[in-house]
């Protein structure tokens, strides 16, 4: 009956926990288009949009490492129903602001949201029986609102105006907020196992914890240092926009591929094997991208860029809540992963050269530290599970 009980939770619970993500990850996903906004519908110079943009991907990161702190004692349902409504509001002051300084506050509220969305969602989907799968769901659900956010809203916005990015926003928090108020419903059962796992080998669990946050960290260093310069990698190859544009299309379907197979997989080969795939992909297709010669071999090595770091992140995911399955461990992750995510462009630029090559170097280099991180916790806790 528990085990039935346990089953029907985590079923209710991991469209909300994806959902949650999508929030999560919706401020940095629209940034490109809100730079937009400020330049041509609010008159902000170009310098000062970039500050704009930074105070929001700051006030998520900090959201999310100050919710993670919080989220093994706090009722996630209340907490996300919180979250996901500030979100709606911050959107809705968003589109009545009338010039620079009011944005930058109501984006700062948003990105404060979504930091709080994204480690309540990551606590959620860590409480469930299966996380890695409900991880590789959130991914590929980011993935793909990501694909038709940018195959809609831009053409929109074209013909009615930057309002619609906002009540883009807006709508994607009002169903939000719905779902987790009236969809989350955590039981006992997981809360109790929760408890009892991370109490059977508390002592193991700190150096571990180090090692997982600092691979998420290194982990998305490299991928930002990666993604800030893609576009300028394909211009250097005389491709045309459109072109540029096709590739990472194709791009962002081979991440969502890459999500539904570690959804599909599970951990049936563990959490150690897939890192290892994953990031031995991940240092070739950096390396292989900065080497093209021609838009194929471009295209190709921004798919399999994509396809490594939406299969491998899942079980990463799931490795932090193994660590900790009330999900303060899982939070984190979400959090110091976007940290490096606002360093990595910072730590790109010192170094780009005309043949983007050392960014190529920094990412594999990125992605080598993340094998040394990772494989040893994933492999003590596959042998734990006996994988």
């Amino acid at each position: 009956m528990s085990s039935r009980l346990a089953q029907l939770e985590a079923y209710r619970s991991w469209p909300v926990a994806v959902v949650a993500t999508i929030i999560g990850n919706a401020c940095p996903i629209v940034q490109p288009l809100l730079v937009g906004v400020y330049v041509d519908a609010l008159g902000v110079e170009l310098a000062n949009a970039g500050y704009i943009s930074a105070t929001e991907l700051a006030g998520l990161a900090i959201a999310a490492l100050m919710v993670a702190r919080f989220v093994g004692s706090v009722s996630l349902r209340k907490a996300g129903t919180i979250a996901c409504s500030l979100f709606v509001m911050a959107n809705v002051l968003s589109l009545l602001a009338g010039g620079a300084f009011p944005m930058a506050l109501c984006r700062l509220v948003a990105g404060c949201a979504s930091g709080a969305a994204l480690a309540i969602g990551g606590a959620m989907a860590a409480r469930t029986t299966q996380p890695d799968r409900v991880f590789a769901l959130a991914f590929a659900g980011v993935t793909a609102y990501g694909t038709v956010f940018f195959m809609t809203v831009p053409a929109m916005m074209h013909s009615h105006g930057y309002p619609v990015l906002f009540v883009a926003q807006i709508l994607l928090g009002c169903i939000a907020t719905a779902c987790v108020a009236f969809l989350y419903h955590p039981g006992s059962t997981l809360k109790q196992a929760a408890g009892s796992v991370a109490a059977t080998s508390a002592p193991k669990r700190s150096l571990d914890t180090v090692r997982i946050l600092l691979c998420g960290f290194a982990l998305y260093v490299g991928h930002a240092a990666i993604w800030t310069y893609e576009e300028r990698m394909g211009t250097r190859l005389g491709m045309a926009p459109a072109d540029i544009g096709n590739a990472l299309s194709l791009a962002s379907i081979a991440g969502l591929i890459g999500a539904l197979i570690a959804a599909g997989i599970g951990t049936r080969m563990g959490r150690a094997l897939p890192q290892i795939v994953a990031l031995t992909l991940s240092v070739i297709a950096a390396l292989l991208i900065v080497s093209s010669a021609n838009a194929l071999s471009y295209a190709f090595a921004a798919c399999l860029i994509a396809l490594s770091w939406f299969y491998g992140l899942p079980y990463l995911a799931g490795l932090a809540s193994a660590l900790d399955l009330t999900g303060r461990r899982a939070a984190e992750l979400q959090a110091v992963m976007n940290i490096g995510y606002a360093l990595g462009p910072m730590v790109a630029a010192t170094l780009v050269t005309a043949t983007f090559s050392s960014i190529g170097w920094l990412a594999a280099s990125c992605y080598a530290l993340c094998l040394l991180l990772v494989v040893g916790p994933a492999r003590l806790h596959d042998r734990q599970a006996g994988r």
